[in-house]
């Protein structure tokens, strides 16, 4: 039961940050500095704050509705998160960048994927 509310709580999160990055993008220009400098840099931005974030946000959405998926999208979660988190965190200390913004997002990030192991635990653990 709460693996499925996390998920959609999940899907809803990244689709409908997603989107919004895909049609708005200057919100990142405010919530994160992003300042696209060419046309390729805007189209740059709605790929991977757009594009691949509904792609998560749907990702989740398949591991909500669908129960024999769950733990591999739970699994792929794990990943994505780590990755995000990892490589937030490290390029923060190697750049000196302490802003609000890259500190909650690798809170945000590995706390999710935090959350999303042990529940993948659990699953694996209940269909043993």
């Amino acid at each position: 039961m709460f693996t499925t509310v996390f998920l959609w709580i999940t899907a809803i999160g990244w689709l409908g940050y997603g989107l919004y990055c895909l049609f708005v993008p200057s919100t990142l220009t405010t919530v994160a500095g992003l300042v696209p400098s060419t046309l390729t840099a805007e189209v740059e931005i709605r790929a991977m704050y757009g594009g691949l974030q509904s792609a998560v946000g749907v990702l989740a959405l398949i591991g909500a509705l669908r129960p024999a998926q769950t733990q591999g999208v739970l699994l792929a979660l794990v990943c994505i998160y780590l990755g995000l988190c990892s490589t937030r965190a490290s390029s923060a200390i190697l750049l000196g960048d302490g802003s609000s913004y890259s500190v909650g997002a690798a809170i945000f990030e590995s706390l999710s994927a935090l959350i999303c192991f042990v529940l993948l635990r659990k699953a694996q653990t209940a269909g043993a």
